[in-house]
């Protein structure tokens, strides 16, 4: 095609606050989009990250560059497939929330299987707001109040439960009677 996957390199993101990363990655992609990347911009690059799951991909194995180390995948962000043509209603019902998929292609001359799973087991952790991530966050980026992103969580959280219906609907099933659709999703859920 056109156009050419550019994978500039982020040095000594370790050290670097969320503030920190998050300019470097936008003067990253400011000097990309003006094709003033260098050489020395592509250098020293140990795990790259891409991005599949922008354009829907769910998982993905992507091959390293001569030198890398890894490469972390992140796939789309949805329901799970089972989920997929659930009504929304339902969906939120049920509490189902959306997951992403992260894959790890790694070299085994420098990374062993347990570091990689162990790898994006920290990455889950950190995800799932563990070590206040979330709120050093929203520190290094000025928040007055750091615990203001922990008041907030998705909208399944708050679903009514499943037995609650608007006032003048009618049940779905009869007292006695199997939901099917219900049970079909606990099936779906089982089958995994």
């Amino acid at each position: 095609g056109s156009r050419s996957l550019m994978v500039p390199c982020i040095k000594g993101s370790d050290a670097l606050d969320f503030t920190g990363f998050h300019s470097y990655y936008e003067d990253l992609i400011t000097k990309t989009r003006e094709s003033k990347l260098t050489a020395d911009d592509f250098q020293g690059t140990n795990i790259s990250l891409t991005n599949p799951g922008g354009i829907g991909t769910v998982a993905s194995v992507p091959r390293l560059l001569s030198g890398q180390s890894a490469i972390i995948a992140t796939g789309s962000i949805a329901y799970p497939p089972e989920w997929s043509h659930a009504s929304p209603d339902r969906i939120r019902q049920l509490g189902v929330s959306k997951v992403m998929t992260l894959t790890s292609t790694y070299d085994h001359r420098v990374i062993q299987g347990a570091e990689s799973g162990a790898f994006l087991r920290r990455v889950e952790q950190l995800l799932q707001g563990e070590d206040e991530f979330y709120e050093s966050v929203a520190r290094d980026l000025g928040f007055d109040d750091p615990s203001a992103v922990t008041k907030a969580h998705p909208a399944s959280a708050s679903a009514p439960p499943l037995s609650a219906t608007a006032p003048s609907a009618e049940p779905t099933t009869a007292p006695g009677q199997i939901d099917e659709e219900l049970l079909k999703g606990v099936q779906a859920a089982t089958s995994l």
